[in-house]
């Protein structure tokens, strides 16, 4: 008995004997087991025991979400991970019922039931540390495919609990345009919900309509909820829409300046919502307001501080008068999209990068020629700039649309991956074949149409002649401008041939079905190759070689005035946080900084050295400090030791020479060992 107690506590079960009469547990467990860090253990009393899943994935460290699955059928056994079988087992029999509590991430050791109306004694051990999400019971065996379902590749089944009737796969707009459209849960008494809307609309919780006049443009990813249903059968569900606009200014948020001193401060800027894919924030100041015209009119200019869509931006401005009142603004350079520079001739715009993915690829043009999904092609996240793409493996992998039979024009950001020589197609046909390949060459000179052979393509901005040129087996953008009308209706799969389909990445396909000028082509290859991170593949002599096509946006104006006095800095409490056998962090607070940049030095050791710099055998400074609480993580300290720390804060005031000691050294001393506290365990170093 005591055994088979220390070796359940204790997570031991497995070294036990197999005739043991404490093997196994009563009742059921699922969790980690004991051979290592990421095997799964099964206990089912009754029903064979534990048994132990082993696989490939690095559950203990890959700090991922997983899909576990323990099931009986009456005749067998299975454990799943991410919808893959990873243990089967013939067994029989029932689960042995038990006075044991369930306890979800530990385990319950006190098997005293709880008398009626008495709250159960839980005495929880064995805590697994992990998060956990969407617990679930059956009472019934659940087969392969029905974990398959559950597990949706990672996403789960919830739009199996209810979902949309009436729901558009992309919202187009444009900023100061008003607009409208509906949604629709397919069961009754729906609530609706939205996040991550335009500025400018909301969704009626009632009736489901999105409206209003949105005051951003650029490309948004929203999420569309509804829950309801009855009492007796609760419902909801959840769903993607693009909202696609033409590139706007962004919406700009006024946070002023911060840490305002004599003759120092803090210039904040904050894009609340971002009209574009990106934005170059610039800022300028001055003692009077300069206006929007040109960033030369003004005194003081800082420019390219700071890159990206939603978010504060800062700049650090010194050399200021004392009591002074000064003004800034924000100019950014706001990226155009394909909507501000594609002539209406679009047809088609298929972009992964704002794509979460599903059985139909949203078209962005607004032509409604969504792609379907054919095999199982995917999406990469954070693939190319931090981008997703799709991913095709071939084995009958590509995406379908309506057949096109005027294009003219077209654009992948692409790349080939493989050195096989199979026939793989820029786009696909049924039943014709003008984008024939040859091999790894891009087009076949004999069965490639005229009118792809005989146009202009470019790739990376440079003109190649497709018949002798490979395709890239790196991330590149392509542009093709045919000498006549040519036909498709996927990417990519050659009729009706399943081996001769895409294999590799394509982040983005732009069709037009007319003959693009070549600035019009020249300024697409720019915007899309500052997209996916590729502009240092354009040639020197490129329009867009140093910039991305881009327009301007000025904030309004803000406005703060310098203090009028220094006074020396004033120190308050130190304290000691986060200490382990090494390291520490060792933390004071700053009640004034005496309106002047203040530096803050700590200085430790394993003696005091008092105020006395030179008398401590450390130190470590922060700069610039604001009124707060500073902290300075210190290492390479000493298991056990004993240690002193002392800060100086100090600025330019002549009173008391700019300084303030904190009123006394603080000691600590380091740990010596690091307790498990799931069990009280002490490890001893």
């Amino acid at each position: 008995s005591v055994e088979g107690y220390l070796a359940h506590k204790w997570g031991l079960t497995e070294q036990l004997t197999s005739g043991h009469p404490f093997k196994n547990l009563d009742g059921w467990s699922v969790g980690r087991g004991f051979s290592g860090p990421n095997d799964i253990s099964v206990n089912l009393s009754g029903i064979g025991g534990s048994k132990t899943a082993s696989h490939s994935n690095s559950l203990s460290t890959d700090n991922q979400w997983h899909h576990i699955v323990s099931t009986y059928d009456g005749g067998t056994r299975k454990i799943y991970l991410d919808g893959t079988e990873v243990s089967s087992a013939s067994a029989s029999g029932t689960v042995t019922s038990t006075g044991l509590g369930l306890v979800l991430g530990a385990v319950d050791l006190n098997s005293s039931v709880a008398a009626t109306d008495e709250i159960k004694n839980v005495a929880a051990a064995n805590h697994s540390k992990i998060k956990l999400d969407e617990v679930r019971f059956y009472n019934a065996g659940l087969t392969a495919s029905e974990v398959a379902g559950i597990y949706n590749f990672g996403k789960g089944d919830l739009a199996t609990v209810g979902g949309f009737s009436t729901i558009p796969s992309v919202i187009s707009g444009a900023a100061g345009t008003a607009l409208s459209t509906t949604v629709t849960a397919d069961f009754v008494n729906p609530v609706y919900s939205a996040y991550n809307l335009p500025n400018g609309l909301s969704i009626n919780s009632s009736t489901g309509e999105i409206s209003g006049t949105p005051t951003v443009g650029g490309s948004h990813t929203l999420t569309v909820f509804a829950q309801g249903g009855t009492n007796t059968a609760p419902k909801k569900t959840s769903s993607t829409i693009t909202y696609s606009a033409p590139s706007s200014v962004p919406k700009y948020g006024t946070p002023g300046a911060a840490n305002v001193l004599t003759k120092s401060a803090l210039l904040l800027a904050e894009i609340e919502q971002s009209g574009a894919s990106s934005n170059v924030v610039d800022f300028v100041w001055d003692t009077s307001d300069k206006g929007t015209s040109n960033i030369s009119d003004w005194n003081g200019s800082a420019l390219a501080v700071g890159t990206g869509k939603e978010g504060f931006y800062g700049k650090q401005v010194s050399d200021l008068n004392i009591s002074t009142t000064y003004y800034y603004r924000n100019r950014t350079a706001v990226a155009k999209n394909l909507l501000d520079i594609a002539p209406s001739s679009l047809k088609l715009w298929l972009d992964a990068s704002d794509y979460t993915g599903g059985s139909s690829w949203p078209d962005k043009s607004g032509n409604s020629n969504h792609a379907t999904k054919s095999g199982s092609p995917y999406i990469q996240t954070d693939a190319q700039n931090g981008l997703s793409v799709m991913r095709y493996t071939a084995n009958n992998q590509f995406h379908s649309f309506n057949r096109m039979t005027d294009i003219r024009t077209v654009f992948w950001v692409l790349k080939r991956t493989g050195t096989d020589t199979e026939q793989r197609f820029l786009l696909g046909d049924h039943p014709t074949y003008p984008f024939h390949s040859n091999g790894q060459t891009m087009y076949h000179s004999t069965y490639a149409n005229t009118n792809v052979k005989n146009g202009t393509t470019r790739l990376n901005g440079t003109g190649v002649t497709g018949t002798s040129t490979t395709f890239p087996s790196s991330m590149s953008v392509i542009s093709l401008k045919t000498s006549g009308n040519v036909t498709a209706n996927s990417f990519s799969k050659d009729r009706t041939i399943s081996q001769r389909v895409w294999k590799g990445d394509l982040g983005e396909l732009i069709i037009f079905n007319s003959a693009l000028s070549d600035t019009e082509i020249a300024t697409i290859e720019g915007y899309l190759a500052y997209k996916w991170g590729l502009q240092s593949s354009l040639p020197s002599g490129h329009a867009y070689k140093s910039d991305f096509p881009s327009f301007n946006s000025w904030s309004d104006v803000q406005s703060f005035t310098t203090e009028t006095t220094i006074t020396a800095p004033v120190l308050g409490a130190q304290s000691v946080a986060n200490l382990d056998t090494t390291s520490a962090d060792l933390e004071v607070v700053l009640s004034d900084n005496g309106n002047d940049a203040t530096s803050i030095t700590f200085f430790y050791g394993d003696n005091d050295g008092g105020t006395t710099p030179g008398s401590w055998d450390s130190n470590l400074t922060f700069s610039n400090a604001s009124e707060a609480t500073i902290r300075k993580s210190v290492t390479g300290l000493t298991s056990g030791q004993t240690y002193y720390f002392r800060t100086l804060a100090k600025n330019s005031s002549s009173q008391n020479n700019g300084e303030d000691w904190a009123n006394s050294s603080t000691a600590f001393t380091t740990i010596t060992s690091s307790v498990r506290e799931e069990t009280e365990a002490v490890r001893y170093s």
